[in-house]
């Protein structure tokens, strides 16, 4: 790991994600890495999966095998597999793992 002599200065550019309508990105058959686009956590429960033009709830994407039914994360202790209670949220800042067993797939959030 290389450090720094001196401060540095960086520059962000870019548009915040419109927090009134879902917002969404398409997975890849395997192992996705994927985060809340807001800066709010977001419940894992309310996420939607779409496939094929139609959208399913999560519970209904993890009955038709669309996607596994908890995220991991992993940080210095190792993996975790988040709860698969109603409670398991998505954290603005982290990255999460899920498993999607067939390509063609997408994650909606919604906006609250």
């Amino acid at each position: 790991m290389k450090t720094l002599d001196k401060p540095m200065s960086l520059k962000l550019t870019g548009a915040p994600v419109n927090s009134t309508a879902d917002y969404g990105y398409q997975l890849k058959k395997g192992w996705n890495q994927i985060a809340t686009p807001f800066n709010w956590p977001v419940s894992w429960q309310n996420v939607k999966v779409k496939k094929g033009g139609t959208t399913y709830t999560k519970d209904e994407a993890v009955a038709l095998s669309l996607i596994e039914s908890t995220p991991f994360d992993h940080n210095i202790a190792g993996w975790k597999q988040l709860s698969a209670s109603s409670d398991a949220m998505l954290h603005p800042g982290y990255g999460y793992f899920v498993y999607v067993p067939s390509a063609g797939v997408s994650l909606l959030y919604g906006p609250g």
